[in-house]
Formats: structure tokens, sequence, C-alpha cells
């Protein structure tokens, strides 16, 4: 889909989110797929070291699919430590 196709398509009434979904695409360059996947393209300064680590700990192939997992975990574990300091637990 070219640009004036996705503008055409902002004007048209879309609905909210196809309508923030459509600007990104518009502003970025990000591929639709990106987008409808919730994708965020971004560069990151990660120690190499722990990296490599994650990547031989997690039995991943990609970059990508370890430091997701990582960052659910570390989600999860937060969640948890909040739940137990409702307990009077740290």
């Amino acid at each position: 889909m070219d640009r004036d196709k996705l503008k055409a398509a902002l004007e048209n009434g879309y609905v909210e989110w196809q309508r923030h979904a459509l600007e990104r695409i518009i502003e970025r360059g990000i591929s639709r797929k990106a987008v409808k996947e919730n994708i965020m393209p971004t560069n990151l300064a990660i120690d190499e070291k722990l990296l490599n680590e994650a990547l031989k700990v997690s039995g991943h192939k990609t970059k990508k699919n370890t430091v997701n997992e990582a960052l659910k975990e570390f989600i999860q574990r937060r969640k948890q430590k909040d739940i137990l300091s409702l307990f009077g637990k740290d």
C-alpha cells in the first residue's frame, strides 16, 4: 500500500486503532506486518556477554526470541514480587 492510499484510508473513517497503526506505517515506514504483530523496531546497546549467555541458557536460536522471553520472565517475576509484598513478604 503506498502512502497516498494510506492517507486516503485515514481520511475515510478508520476506527482509532486502525488510524494509529496506519499513522505509524506512514510516519516510520514500518511494514504492515510489524504493526499488526505489535513489533517495535529498535536499537539497543546490550551487554554482548549477557546476551550470549542468555542465548545459550534459553536455547533460542535468535536474539529477538531470547530478549522477548527474558522480558516476559522479568515482568512475571516483578508481578510475583508485587503479589508477595501484599502479604508482607519481600
